[in-house]
């Protein structure tokens, strides 16, 4: 804040002004002499300086805030809103009128209030915008289940899960694509997550997709499309082309079906979709999301991965190709991954902690955020526990919630507030950290995932 230093006054000029005045008006005069000099002439000066606007919201520090990411910090140029997106920290420090640092109009990006429902920081990128839909107008989308015709494989079905009294002229819910386990289906996911309840009390919108069922075109062995040696994929053909890549781009192309008439229909927030995938939808998410990554903002991966494993549980006499799923695959955005597997004994047709692993290498190749959690019930359904005030797989919404597109690569908010509360101590930050879960898994407990053979 600017000082203005003012003139000497002439002392004959003074004393003629003292005897005209008299003492109550100079007295008045000195007072507001002082205030102007420390506070500033004008209006506009002292709201600067602490006053808040009348629309203006307080932080916990004190400071004046019209927005969720609305901190304050000593560097307010536009450069610096930039620069914070693409430097190894981006986190302010918050400012408050009794730690002498200036307060200003100007927000900068904190990291620690990153979600889905803050405010993107000035030069922050976009998720980019959906893919039209392969057949033209989209059909009327309805809370439920919905048959939906795609390119390649023809009639598909899907539950849309919307919450209830869902006002789209106020709400702009995160997206997230929720992909089954091996020989269940959409509705399976629906009903073990408790997904329905999870959408009304944190307001987002699911996607369930069923995986291919028949024969004509052919289902898959491993239901999602993750692996080149998926005999149920050798004699596909559409206009993709011939074999499991032809049905690869073409489940790919189901996901941008859905996600282009999804978002055609409802106001959701394009810079907070996701996919959620267990295990063998979790193998498919590994992939889905990395090909698809200019328009997905997260992933979790719950007993799934890539590449190489060895099967039976004996390391190195696998039976099948070296390739049980494919490799890591590029992304273009750098997106935050949760990591989950059931220990050393996560068994099914392939072990799913070397898959983990192999793609926990991948993401920290690319320099990705990474909660890992690791829990000793084998291939089953993780064993969170439900918070007294809320549903047992928050912790995966949470991690949803907590990564929109735009946060700058590798980082979270959890690096600044820690992991959710309610999140289990087998869960950790950065891949080796977690330490697995040390208590009973009693059989019959815990539903095991998948037919595992």
């Amino acid at each position: 804040m600017a000082v203005e230093v003012l003139a000497p006054i002439d002392g004959a000029r003074a004393r003629s002004n003292l005897r005209a005045m008299g003492m109550r008006k100079i007295a008045f005069v000195l007072l507001v002499v002082v205030l102007n000099v420390a506070c500033g002439a004008s209006p506009s000066a002292q709201q600067d300086a602490g006053e808040v606007a009348p629309d203006a919201t307080m932080t916990d520090t004190g400071v004046p805030s019209t927005g969720m990411d609305a901190t304050t910090s000593s560097d307010t140029s536009p450069s610096s809103h930039e620069d914070s997106m693409a430097g190894d920290s981006t986190t302010s420090v918050d400012a408050s009128p009794h730690d002498g640092a200036p307060i200003t109009d100007a927000p900068t990006f904190s990291l620690g209030m990153a979600s889905c429902s803050a405010t993107p920081p000035p030069g922050a990128p976009h998720a980019a915008p959906p893919k039209a839909y392969s057949q033209g107008t989209c059909p009327t989308l309805m809370p439920g289940t919905n048959n939906f015709v795609t390119a390649g494989t023809g009639m598909r079905d899907f539950i849309l899960v919307v919450p209830e009294n869902f006002d789209p002229t106020r709400e702009h819910p995160p997206l997230a694509f929720l992909w089954h386990w091996l020989g269940a289906d959409a509705n399976s996911f629906l009903v073990t997550a408790d997904v329905q309840d999870a959408v009304n009390r944190l307001r987002f919108i699911a996607v369930i997709p069923d995986s291919l069922k028949g024969t004509t075109p052919p289902g898959l062995n491993f239901d999602w499309p993750f692996s080149s040696i998926d005999t149920g994929c050798l004699t596909y053909s559409s206009d993709a082309g011939t074999g499991c890549e032809a049905r690869f781009q073409d489940e790919l192309t189901f996901f941008d079906d859905m996600l282009s008439c999804v978002s055609a229909q409802y106001p959701v927030n394009l810079d907070c979709v996701s996919s959620v995938g267990v295990s063998a939808g979790a193998l498919w998410t590994a992939q889905l999301a990395p090909w698809r990554s200019e328009y997905i903002s997260a992933m979790e991966v719950l007993s799934g991965g890539i590449g190489q494993t060895d099967v039976g549980g004996t390391p190195n006499t696998s039976s099948l190709p070296d390739s049980v799923a494919y490799d890591w695959h590029t992304e273009t955005h750098v997106m935050p991954s949760m990591v989950l597997w059931g220990g050393p004994d996560d068994f099914c047709i392939l072990l799913f902690q070397q898959a983990s692993q192999n793609l926990e290498k991948g993401i920290e190749g690319q320099g990705g955020f990474i909660e890992e959690c690791i829990h000793n019930c084998g291939h089953a359904v993780p064993p969170f526990t439900a918070p007294p005030d809320g549903g047992q797989f928050d912790v995966m919404w949470d991690f949803v919630e907590a990564h929109p597109y735009w946060l700058p690569p590798g980082e979270s908010p959890y690096q600044v507030n820690g992991l959710p509360v309610g999140s289990p101590d087998w869960c950790a930050i950065g891949a080796g950290n977690a330490h697995i879960r040390d208590g009973g898994c009693a059989d019959g407990d815990i539903p095991i995932l998948g037919q595992c053979f």
